[in-house]
């Protein structure tokens, strides 16, 4: 088979014949008709043997042309990422597996159809904007666009498009349906950790060594009173601790922090620089160092610790009154239990009781021993009462002390909130006053006794109204009257 020689093999032909000329020949004359007849052959089968290798070349070159087609055909037609092909109306001409899978359609029914028909309303405007604008200037745009495929189901997606000298729109779509839903959860995460932080008055906070800056989120700036745009330094920093707290933290940090690298946990006052207002926080931070040992990175949170601290002042305050109330010895206190363990008392209670603090400290004051078998039941009756009311009427008892002997006590009890069931026990030695009671008693009694037996009459009336208040029984008999 012979082929048309093309305009390559007529330019080989021409240096080919070109290098001829310049090579020495042997004369025409010096060969034999026979041997001129066999080269003619030899060339003639040479011709045919370049002419077949030709083809074979031309051959391969179109079978790779061809397999290279299929293989990037394929890579097309089943890549993970949507490819299509728009016209100037936005209609596809053209679009792989992956493509027809977002719009939920065969891929033949998908020809001709105008893209935005699977589009929402609200994203339309950013889809048209991107088509004009590719036809217009025929560079590289993007951008986010809601679809709705056949199930109904939004997916969001990406488009990257550029127009081809066919006048056509290539355009990539990428799902970023989760990437949506992971910045949604994201939001709703970031909303709500400033909820949470608005409300505990929580801010946090990175510092950074090497930069010799920090920064923090928006409520960590009003718990610190300060704008965004603050100084926010080291020394901005410490400007806003209060001044008799500067040294402390100073200390604190380059020693507990630095050197002994424990975790930063520590309440100190500041005084905030737009109000000038004093303030307790309470911070806790973590630091990061380097291969070298060196610090960079410390991340912590802040919170507002003023309302508590304020609070816990005023239980310290009412604890200190409370406590110097219990050791001005004016009246006996107990802190107990129903089964008859002291718990807490104060020395007035141990003197009425002849016992030292280090009896009452080895465990040797119980109530329930203190008190006689027979007045136990006074104590069960307070009880329960105690139990019922939360307090109980104020009742008098006797208890045996250390040495044997036996004082009366007036006591008034109070349940204690809590679980543990304590009782507060406010008890008064009432011994003198009960002798000297019965002295008077007694003193009236022999008074009574006199005034009844007297054989003299005798008799007592009211100086204002001359009425007779008790006459003796002498009396009766002289003047008749009963």
């Amino acid at each position: 088979m012979k082929n048309t020689p093309g305009p390559v093999s007529n330019h080989l032909r021409q240096k080919a014949e070109e290098l001829l000329k310049n090579k020495p020949s042997r004369n025409q004359s010096e060969l034999s008709e026979a041997e001129t007849l066999r080269l003619i052959q030899e060339l003639e089968v040479h011709q045919v043997e370049l002419e077949m290798q030709n083809e074979e070349l031309i051959l391969a070159k179109k079978q790779a042309a061809d397999a290279a087609s299929d293989k990037y055909a394929r890579l097309f037609d089943f890549a993970p990422t949507g490819y299509f092909t728009l016209n100037q109306l936005g209609e596809i001409t053209g679009l792989n597996h992956r493509g027809a899978a977002l719009l939920g359609m065969e891929r033949s029914l998908l020809l001709k159809f105008r893209f935005d028909h699977f589009i929402t309303d609200d994203t339309k405007p950013a889809f048209s904007h991107l088509l004009a604008k590719i036809f217009k200037s025929a560079v590289n745009e993007t951008c986010e666009v809601t679809l709705t495929a056949s199930d109904k189901i939004p997916r969001y997606v990406a488009l990257h498009a550029i127009a081809d000298e066919n006048k056509e729109c290539l355009v990539t779509v990428v799902d970023i349906t989760e990437r949506r839903k992971t910045e949604e959860l994201l939001k709703k995460s970031e909303r709500f950790l400033k909820e949470t932080q608005e409300i505990a008055q929580l801010g946090s906070y990175t510092i950074d060594f090497k930069e010799s800056t920090w920064f923090g989120t928006e409520m960590l700036y009003k718990v610190l009173g300060v704008k965004p745009d603050f100084n926010k330094s080291f020394e901005g920093w410490m400007s806003i601790i209060h001044p008799e707290w500067r040294l402390v933290m100073r200390e604190y940090f380059n020693q507990e922090v630095i050197l002994r690298k424990q975790k930063f946990d520590k309440e100190y006052k500041i005084i905030r620089p737009y109000d000038k207002c004093e303030r307790w926080v309470h911070s806790i931070g973590r630091i990061e160092f380097d291969e070298r040992n060196q610090p960079l990175k410390l991340a912590g949170i802040i919170r507002d610790i003023t309302e508590s601290k304020v609070a816990e002042e005023k239980i310290h305050l009412a604890h200190a009154r409370l406590r110097r109330f219990i050791d001005s010895d004016i009246v006996g206190i107990i802190i107990a239990d129903a089964e008859g363990k002291v718990i807490e008392t104060n020395e007035y209670y141990l003197n009425i009781i002849g016992y030292s603090r280090a009896d009452f400290e080895a465990g040797l004051v119980d109530w329930r021993k203190l008190t006689p078998p027979e007045w136990l039941y006074t104590d069960e009756k307070a009880i329960k009462e105690l139990r019922e009311n939360g307090k109980c009427t104020p009742y008098e008892k006797e208890y045996l002390r250390k040495d044997g002997s036996r004082i009366v006590v007036l006591i008034t009890d109070a349940m204690l909130p809590g679980p543990d069931e304590q009782i507060a026990g406010f008890i008064l030695d009432i011994t003198e006053g009960k002798k000297a009671e019965l002295a008077l008693k007694e003193s009236e009694e022999r008074y009574r006794f006199m005034f009844a037996n007297n054989p003299q009459p005798m008799w007592i009336f009211d100086t204002e109204t001359l009425a007779f208040l008790e006459v003796n029984q002498a009396a009766v008999n002289l003047y008749g009257y009963s």
